[in-house]
């Protein structure tokens, strides 16, 4: 007589259920999602429906492609049936040493405001004075006390946060023509990009922007071929206006998986009375 096989713990329709999950909240189709992991499409349906069940590696692409949070990464192995991979820390050598460089340039940049920001315009880390003007614009989510700490997932998306604020647009009085050169900065970026998902994401600022009437009239189109990498911002700051700048730069980590992609952003005064404005009040009013 033949013996029934046990069950396993895990089994392939468990975590074809979650990748689904995490594929539809990511709003990706099955072949958009094939073109980022670089599977085909017809495996990564037999993924989803359970007839195949992933290896360690396959897991690995799918969780770089589709963005994961750790504690979200860990759920999908053990859906699997793996064990979930040790987790980077701050005391792994070079981790730590890329940790303590973005810091440092954040530090240096005071008076200042800075942050660094990943390829899909999440803030990885702040120094104090851009904490103490993003504290209100992101209704607390970050908060000051976070500056020059790699802040938790999942984390504030800067442009998301720049269009969805009446608190921005109450604080930056250039708000039109800022919001237009950021996109425009943000379009020429992933413009040379491939990435489905990027696109996908820009195209569903694009259209929440719109709906605010914040890139609508001449404005928008002065600024959609602007190429300046330099985009003008007017702040209030207590009783005082101040036009600054600001200006990304990649930063390159040598192949670190969490920290990959990053950009930093750096605020400067255009004159002095800004520079004056900015050191009396540091965006803490």
């Amino acid at each position: 007589m033949k013996r029934k096989a046990a069950s396993a713990p895990n089994s392939a329709g468990d975590f074809g259920r979650a990748l689904t999950r995490a594929r539809k909240a990511r709003r990706l189709s099955q072949l958009e999602l094939a073109m980022i992991a670089e599977v085909s499409p017809r495996h990564l349906s037999f993924l989803e429906t359970g007839r195949s069940r992933p290896s360690r590696s396959m897991l690995s692409a799918l969780v770089e492609a589709l963005t994961m949070s750790e504690e979200d990464e860990k759920a999908f192995y053990l859906a699997a049936g793996f064990a979930p991979p040790r987790p980077q820390s701050a005391s792994d050598g070079h981790y730590s040493s890329t940790l303590l460089g973005m810091s440092l340039i954040l530090r240096s940049a005071e008076p200042f405001p800075a942050v660094v920001f990943d390829r899909f315009w999440r803030i990885v880390m702040m120094n104090r004075p851009y904490g103490a003007f993003i504290e209100p614009l992101s209704r607390g989510y970050v908060v000051l006390g976070q500056a020059y700490t790699l802040l938790p997932e999942p984390r504030l998306n800067l442009i998301e946060a720049m269009i969805g604020s009446d608190y921005y647009l109450s604080r930056v009085l250039s708000w039109r023509e800022t919001i237009a050169s950021e996109l425009s900065r943000v379009k020429r970026d992933i413009a040379i990009d491939t990435d489905p998902q990027r696109r996908a994401w820009l195209s569903r600022i694009e259209v929440d922007a719109s709906s605010r009437g914040l890139i609508a009239g001449p404005g928008a189109a002065e600024h959609n071929n602007d190429n300046t990498p330099f985009v003008p911002v007017t702040m209030q700051m207590g009783p005082m206006e101040a036009n600054l700048i600001n200006f990304v730069m990649p930063l390159h980590s040598d192949g670190d998986k969490d920290l990959s992609g990053l950009r930093i952003k750096l605020y400067y005064p255009a004159d002095e009375r800004a520079e004056r404005a900015v050191r009396d009040y540091t965006f803490t009013n």
